[in-house]
């Protein structure tokens, strides 16, 4: 089981590296942060970190005005 943003997700699976959640998510890697377990995730790992069972995983998007 995975929880993204607070809420288990089925379209998360143990064994998917960030990047392909995030592109399940439909979510733009530049415009977000991701936080698993409570750390924070640097983008030239999203490729190569896996999900495991029990992640808590964060997706923070930053939203831009004037």
């Amino acid at each position: 089981m995975i929880t993204v943003n607070g809420k288990t997700d089925t379209l998360a699976h143990v064994g998917q590296s960030i990047s392909e959640l995030l592109n399940l998510l439909e979510v733009q890697t530049a415009r977000v942060v991701v936080e698993r377990n409570g750390a924070i995730v640097t983008r030239e790992v999203y490729d190569s970190l896996l999900l495991e069972d029990q992640d808590d995983i964060e997706v923070i998007s930053f939203v831009g005005g004037g």
